[in-house]
């Protein structure tokens, strides 16, 4: 298996246990993904944890792929356990893509504090300067955490997520 046979990568973030996993998906069903766990202190923690591999075993979030045409298309993830309540698109290598690590590193620091356990999803695309991004939450807890964060998350979007610059960005008039 090889970096591009990842289908994506999820970080699940349990503060209550203070630690993190991250899970890499190499098949879209989610049966034998790469499994490492990290330990985190605190909030600082959260984007330079240190994770050890522990073994391959099915995860609880897997990769859809969506198709757009015959060749090109994209991953979603999915989850019988899990909701989205979040979801973008990264560019890379432009400023779009430092926006979006400022919107992520303020959202997980949202979540962390209030003791919910999410995940970080990034899934790939057939466009290779392009990955999905989405902020995944416990099905049963979903509603409790949008009811506490709502107003949090629109204040992030509308200071890190600017979507005329995300387009004009996407069209190659900005980087």
């Amino acid at each position: 298996m090889s970096l591009g046979d990842v289908k994506g990568i999820v970080v699940i973030y349990d503060p209550k246990r203070k630690k993190a996993v991250k899970i890499t998906s190499y098949y879209s069903d989610g049966k034998k993904a790469r499994i490492e766990y990290a330990r985190i202190k605190s909030p600082e923690d959260l984007d330079n944890a240190e994770f050890r591999f522990v073994g391959y075993r099915k995860s609880p979030i897997r990769f859809e792929r969506m198709s757009v045409d015959a060749y090109r298309g994209y991953y979603e993830p999915v989850s019988d356990e899990w909701s989205v309540i979040y979801e973008d698109n990264l560019l890379l290598m432009c400023s779009d893509a430092e926006d979006l690590m400022k919107f992520d590193k303020a959202i997980k620091n949202v979540l962390w504090n209030l003791g919910y356990e999410f995940a970080i999803c990034f899934s790939s695309s057939s466009n290779i300067f392009s990955l999905g991004y989405h902020v995944m939450v416990k099905n049963s807890e979903k509603e409790e955490i949008l009811e506490k964060i709502n107003q949090k998350l629109d204040k992030l979007k509308r200071e890190y997520r600017d979507p005329i610059r995300y387009v004009l960005t996407a069209l190659g008039w900005e980087s």
